[in-house]
């Protein structure tokens, strides 16, 4: 991200790959895209000298690990950016057929995105945005990256992607806002299916749980559910391909929106409490 918003900084264009490409097919986008430097760290430098190599282009490489940098706040907007109407940043899809084809992105095309997402209040400047997806995508680079920065968002960046490394940083940092593919919300959901499943009790308070729709009966019902990501969260995204309706309900059950609590569900909550008890 600093490499990113350094180039932003100087109206330069950003090209984001995926950094486990290697030989002929990293060697396609040095020749497709013709960039004027490569950043790099210790773990992909090595690769990216073969892909010079094999290309014969005069690319410099840049290895942020061995920059020496002093970092230090800046009151006030201290970075430039493109202008609306330039070409700000490639993203390359796989399309259909033949090689990945670059995507040009305006500045324009990039705040019409962030513009979009206002009336939503989804971003605030005190939200803390779990970072687990690889960031040449556009939908991590958008929701993990800049859309939060431009809302003043905190970025926790896991270098353990582990379950248990998920789970300890979201109670550690007080996550807010997940965002992940459908096949991380797959795995959550098996998770907590499968402890209901387990438990006869579970199974049927949660049969008649789906009846309802109330988020303090939520709290009380799925609180360890809740717990289990940390108890701060506002809201959970799925994105990058379709997620099975299912599982979309599952956790709308788990995380239900606003309503009213009435009596009749604090009746239903404390006759269920009793019956666990028993």
């Amino acid at each position: 991200m600093y490499t990113f918003l350094g180039i932003w900084n100087k109206s330069g264009i950003c090209i984001c790959i995926d950094a486990s490409f290697e030989g002929e097919e990293f060697s396609y986008y040095l020749i497709d895209s013709e960039p004027k430097y490569v950043f790099v760290s210790n773990e992909t430098v090595t690769a990216a000298m073969k892909a010079c190599e094999m290309t014969g282009v005069d690319i410099k490489l840049v290895n942020v690990d061995l920059l020496d940098i002093e970092y230090s706040p800046v009151a006030g907007n201290a970075l430039n950016s493109p202008e609306r109407e330039d070409v700000s940043l490639i993203l390359y899809t796989s399309g259909t057929t033949g090689n990945p084809k670059g995507v040009m992105l305006t500045m324009d095309n990039i705040l019409l995105n962030i513009e979009s997402l206002d009336k939503y209040d989804m971003f605030r400047s005190s939200d803390v945005i779990l970072g687990i997806l690889p960031m040449h995508h556009i939908f991590p680079l958008f929701g993990v990256g800049v859309l939060p920065l431009s809302k003043g968002s905190t970025i926790v960046f896991l270098k353990d992607i582990s379950s248990q490394g998920i789970k300890d940083s979201l109670k550690e940092h007080k996550i807010t806002i997940i965002l992940g593919v459908p096949r991380f919300w797959e795995m959550f959901h098996k998770g907590i299916m499968g402890k209901i499943n387990s438990n006869s009790a579970a199974k049927f308070i949660f049969k008649i749980y789906k009846k309802l729709k109330n988020e303090k009966f939520s709290r009380k019902i799925f609180k360890k559910v809740h717990g289990e990501f940390g108890g701060n969260i506002r809201f959970l995204v799925s994105g990058g391909s379709k997620l099975d309706p299912h599982i979309t309900e599952i956790f709308n059950k788990i995380y239900p929106g606003k309503q009213d609590y009435d009596e009749i569900s604090l009746r239903v909550v404390n006759e269920i409490k009793s019956w666990v008890e028993e």
